[in-house]
């Protein structure tokens, strides 16, 4: 509501995100300080609890103020101009023991695309889905047994921002997206590393031009 109410004042969502986020910050550490203050008192539990609310807030304000900043820097550019288009996939029929022998044990890699013969990415496969489970149990199955299915990963077309993606990727809690075309074939892959790393870029760029 604060955020909504500053962004009909300032004409500017970025800025009254930053206001409405430091102000959220402020109130938490006036909660935390009251918890500490009804410790001292001798109403511990009432204060630790004030104590551990205020703790939250600023958290979740620090985070999202954080998310914000990162978003407002990589706004305008599209996923096609930053994807990762020298991936290695798999195929769905891939048994389990040449997946660990000739993949994850040679390219060190926690995760890969899974795509058919027409190269349409059909899911993931990760060394957690693998190695969680008893080798021998695992090791004759196929790819398509153990692999994270495409309704359960991030997928998004070559034309979206990059700060979409961003939304995505905190949203979920994942690492990487998928870039694929009209019709789901994959042409390559983003992680929240690159979008982390373009976003520090460009600061560099601006904080050196302010000099």
């Amino acid at each position: 509501m604060l955020r909504a109410g500053l962004t009909r004042w300032k004409k500017d969502f970025d800025q009254a995100t930053r206001i409405a986020s430091k102000i959220g910050i402020g109130i938490s550490f006036g909660i935390m300080g009251l918890g500490f203050i009804a410790i001292l008192k001798g109403a511990f539990l009432g204060g630790f609890w004030l104590f551990i609310i205020g703790w939250f807030l600023n958290s979740g304000a620090q985070t999202y103020l954080q998310q914000n900043e990162l978003s407002s820097k990589i706004k305008g550019i599209k996923l096609k101009e930053i994807m990762n288009p020298n991936f290695i996939a798999v195929k769905p029929d891939l048994k389990i023991y040449d997946l660990i022998t000739n993949y994850f044990n040679l390219y060190w890699k926690s995760a890969f695309p899974v795509v058919n013969n027409n190269n349409q990415l059909v899911g993931m496969i990760t060394t957690e889905a693998v190695f969680k489970k008893d080798r021998k149990e695992v090791e004759n199955k196929k790819v398509e047994e153990l692999m994270t299915p495409l309704s359960e990963v991030i997928v998004m077309n070559e034309n979206k921002e990059a700060n979409d993606a961003l939304i995505q990727l905190f949203r979920k809690g994942m690492s990487r997206i998928f870039i694929v075309d009209n019709d789901s074939r994959l042409l390559g892959l983003v992680s929240k590393t690159d979008i982390i790393n373009l976003a520090k870029e460009r600061d560099e760029f601006i904080q050196t031009t302010k000099k």
